[in-house]
């Protein structure tokens, strides 16, 4: 339920600073909500036969044990905030991917 919390306060945050109300009540009373709540626990997945694009900044591979998607799935992911090739990790604002 946290994660869940994290994210739509995050995307009531972009909606409002969006349509030009960066500094209005609601964007800091969800600020707050935020730091409250702490750091989000990113879930886990698995991303084969992947690549990543430099100009979308996301990467695109067949995911595995993803809720929401067939084992298999082609998904493109939000920005990746983090590319770690070495430990072959890649993350998001909300997940975290095992590139293999």
């Amino acid at each position: 339920m946290k994660n869940e919390t994290i994210i739509v306060l995050r995307r009531c945050i972009a909606a409002l600073t969006a349509n030009g109300a960066p500094n209005c009540e609601a964007v800091k009373e969800a600020r707050g909500l935020l730091a409250k709540l702490g750091p989000m626990e990113k879930p886990v997945y698995r991303l084969e036969f992947w690549s990543y694009s430099s100009v979308a900044h996301s990467i695109t591979g067949n995911v595995y044990k993803k809720p929401k998607y067939k084992n298999g799935s082609i998904v493109y992911t939000s920005k990746v905030l983090k590319l770690d090739l070495e430990n072959k990790v890649a993350e998001t604002e909300n997940s975290i991917y095992k590139l293999s």
